[in-house]
């Protein structure tokens, strides 16, 4: 059986052309023992896969975000957070976070 996690996000967010966002994201158990993952949707598009932050701290990605993107976590407040900058307009929309499920597959 899955346990459920309860995660805790902010209602929004406004942040000037150019400026820095940053989203933290509460969670119920220790932010040390799962891998955290970040999307992304903008208004009528679909969801965006923005990398994740495994359980030893070390953050995995995606190309296109990478040189604005930053995943940091605080272990004594069981948080994780998203550190964006450079932001433009098309920026805009709806971040989550959410429990990363790692699915392993070997090719024979």
């Amino acid at each position: 059986a899955v346990s459920q996690i309860t995660l805790d996000q902010p209602g929004s967010a406004v942040v000037n052309p150019s400026g820095t966002l940053k989203l933290f994201c509460k969670v119920s158990v220790s932010v040390t023992s799962e891998h955290w993952a970040w999307t992304w949707q903008a208004p009528g598009k679909g969801l965006v896969y923005i990398g994740y932050l495994d359980s030893s701290g070390r953050s995995y990605i995606v190309p296109s975000f990478d040189s604005q993107v930053t995943f940091t976590r605080d272990s004594s407040k069981n948080d994780i957070s998203l550190q964006m900058t450079s932001m433009k307009s098309a920026d805009s929309g709806t971040y989550y976070c959410a429990r990363h499920t790692v699915t392993e597959r070997s090719e024979n």
